[in-house]
């Protein structure tokens, strides 16, 4: 009788301890706190291990899911000639062409005189 009588009394205690000392984490009723947390504890950097990692293969970096617009058949146009210009963005830009390039390289003038790849265009209009 006297040993349940110790042993009752102990967990009673502990139950009243650890009541007692949860409630001092807690706020008396509910809503926003202070926002601060006690933490304890330590991080010891120094015993990290150190990286040690080297390339396998060969690197490949590419931009993906992009569509392929090509303009094709730039053989309509000419020196001299105003065309209506649609960029990849969707920016239209009127230029006259001064001279022709190789590989759709022209030469324009709008704004100011400038070389533009017409190859890199989403569409290329004649215009009057």
């Amino acid at each position: 009788m006297r040993n349940v009588l110790v042993v009752g009394s102990l967990a009673l205690a502990a139950m009243v301890w650890s009541g007692v000392s949860a409630q001092q984490e807690m706020q008396a009723r509910p809503g926003p706190g202070s926002g601060v947390t006690r933490v304890s504890g330590s991080v010891d950097i120094e015993a990290m291990p150190d990286v040690n990692a080297k390339q396998r293969g060969e690197w490949r970096v590419a931009i993906t899911d992009l569509p392929a617009v090509r303009v094709a058949g730039l053989a309509f146009v000419r020196a001299g000639g105003r065309y209506e210009v649609t960029w990849g963005g969707g920016e239209k830009e009127a230029v006259r062409v001064s001279e022709i390039g190789a590989d759709g390289w022209v030469r324009v003038e709008h704004q100011r005189s400038r070389w533009v790849n017409l190859g890199h265009a989403r569409s290329v209009e004649a215009g009057n």
